[in-house]
């Protein structure tokens, strides 16, 4: 289990592993053909390691279900500093470069295709939303940003006196 992003996702999206193995089994028996795994680690996971784990445990699904050069989907997109540093998003190919590496050299894929959604990475800072709300505003606001997540990360809850 992949711990510690803003918001959890567990149970939201997605089979535990041998759920998905016996999923990728029966979709193989039915003579259709699944390309890949994908896994999504949480909105905001600032650990690279997380990233490495969910890898290596999509690739061991994979194989498991005999998926010998499958598509890795790495979803959940990448962090970035709303409120504080993040690792630079080096730090997160790195540590999903070498799961993959990891997973091919012990022979538990033959191969990867890598596929990477960078969620929030592209366009988190591509403007600004600026208000002055009124003491009747306040409460309208908060529960607009609770339903618009990256907003809601994005938004502070210090208001100009």
């Amino acid at each position: 289990m992949v711990a510690r992003s803003a918001f959890r996702c567990a149970g939201k999206f997605g089979a535990a592993p041998g759920e998905a193995i016996r999923l990728l089994r029966e979709t193989a028996a039915a003579g259709l053909s699944a390309e890949g795994v994908a896994f999504h680690v949480g909105s905001q996971q600032t650990r690279p390691a997380a990233y490495a784990e969910a890898a290596r445990q999509a690739l061991a699904v994979a194989g498991a279900a005999g998926l010998r050069r499958p598509v890795l989907n790495v979803g959940g997109g990448f962090p970035v500093p709303y409120r504080s540093p993040v690792p630079d998003l080096s730090s997160f190919a790195t540590a999903i470069d070498a799961a993959v590496r990891t997973a091919v050299r012990t022979g538990v894929v033959e191969g990867v295709d890598l596929m990477v959604e960078p969620g929030r990475a592209v366009a988190a800072e591509a403007g600004y939303l600026s208000v002055r709300p009124s003491t009747s505003m306040i409460s309208a606001i908060f529960l607009r940003c609770s339903c618009l997540l990256p907003l809601a990360m994005a938004c502070s809850t210090q208001w100009p006196t």
